[in-house]
């Protein structure tokens, strides 16, 4: 059984990594690799001939739940090929990513790296990012000044088709209204109704969202609000009864000219309409690396059929924007296959995957 079988093998929803962790840790010391340990996530370095340039490789190890196991053709933790697939959960999403990892690892100890290059296996992707921030503040707090050069590339699934260089910040907020409740019999009575001051709410953010069409960033885009990204008010066993709250989720992707601002300009458009605005997580900020950073040049060199995109989604990429270290996002496994039942990675694409990024940890650490 290969890596990406054995990784699949192995239950590791986002909170429950810790099996995971272990057999990468026992992988990495049988390569003769010693890990460590930050919070939950593991971190191993392998020390190249520049020791003043580092190339780190970031890879989240936690799933998303398989949901529906009747949608599943097969059982999503026993790893199952056909063809030149292997399918099961977080296939591509991504252990086949942590795959070309592990191999990479096995031929850097053998064939010593143009530069260090560092592993950070990471928990918590599909919550909150917070493994991969954790590990980005201790990289920076002990070895943030032991460089002149630091770089990452992080293996999201992107089929080696696509470079991705960057990404939208969000914000997550939930919106309470609030209105006068009453029988259903006397809607005279009620003058406040929740749900109409949601759409008023509504009304507001999408005039905002027109006025932050000057934001557009030339990489990454306007920045957007999804409204009613989910919705609750009353109770549909009471038909008789008019809601006194209305609740709706609201999901705001913004670009770097006014992602510090965004919250403060919302609470703003909101003001005197009665409606409270709560942030569900911590906002992620953006992330973003230029096209002409010398890793995206040595990149698209090595993977010379890969277009150069932007990230639709929201990725750990920020953490590495947020401290200035320029990095991509490149990996095995297929975006189409994402968060779906019957999950499949390309076995061949996991090899080509690490050799390419021997290539760029050869080249660049140069």
């Amino acid at each position: 059984m290969n890596y990406i079988e054995k990784l699949i093998a192995i239950q590791s929803v986002s909170g429950s990594e810790q099996k995971i962790q272990e057999y990468i840790v026992n992988e990495l010391k049988k390569f003769g690799i010693v890990p460590q340990k930050i919070g939950e996530n593991v971190v191993a370095k392998i020390t190249g001939k520049n020791n003043k340039k580092a190339l780190l490789f970031n890879a989240h190890v936690d799933t998303v739940p398989e949901g529906n196991r009747k949608l599943w053709k097969a059982d999503p933790f026993v790893p199952t090929v056909r063809g030149d697939k292997v399918y099961g959960l977080g296939a591509s999403d991504e252990k086949g990513g942590v795959a070309s990892l592990l191999l990479l690892a096995k031929t850097l100890v053998t064939s010593i790296p143009a530069c260090d290059v560092w592993f950070h296996f990471v928990v918590y992707e599909e919550l909150d990012g917070s493994g991969t921030r954790e590990t980005m503040r201790w990289f920076m707090k002990q070895y943030g000044n032991a460089y002149a050069s630091m770089a990452g590339i992080l293996v999201e699934p992107t089929g080696l088709e696509e470079i991705q260089i960057g990404h939208k910040g969000n914000i997550f907020l939930k919106l309470t209204s609030y209105g006068d409740s009453g029988h259903g019999s006397r809607p005279e009575l009620v003058k406040n109704h929740a749900v109409f001051v949601m759409y008023e709410a509504f009304k507001k953010l999408k005039k905002l969202e027109k006025k932050w069409s000057v934001y557009k960033d030339n990489i990454l885009g306007s920045p957007s609000i999804a409204l009613a990204t989910s919705m609750h008010a009353g109770d549909e066993h009471a038909p008789n009864k008019f809601p006194d709250t209305c609740s709706s989720t609201v999901d705001i992707r913004t670009t770097p000219a006014m992602h510090d601002i965004a919250l403060q300009q919302v609470n703003k458009a909101l003001r005197g309409l009665g409606v409270s605005v709560d942030t569900m997580y911590a906002p992620a900020s953006y992330g973003r690396t230029f096209e002409t950073d010398p890793l995206v040049k040595v990149s698209r060199t090595v993977f010379s059929n890969a277009a150069i995109t932007v990230s639709a989604g929201s990725t750990d990429q920020c953490f590495f924007t947020d401290v200035g270290i320029a990095a991509i996002i490149i990996g095995p496994g297929e975006k189409e296959c994402m968060h779906i039942p019957n999950e499949y990675c390309i076995l061949e694409k996991i090899q080509q995957a690490s050799g390419g990024y021997y290539q760029i940890v050869q080249a660049w650490g140069k």
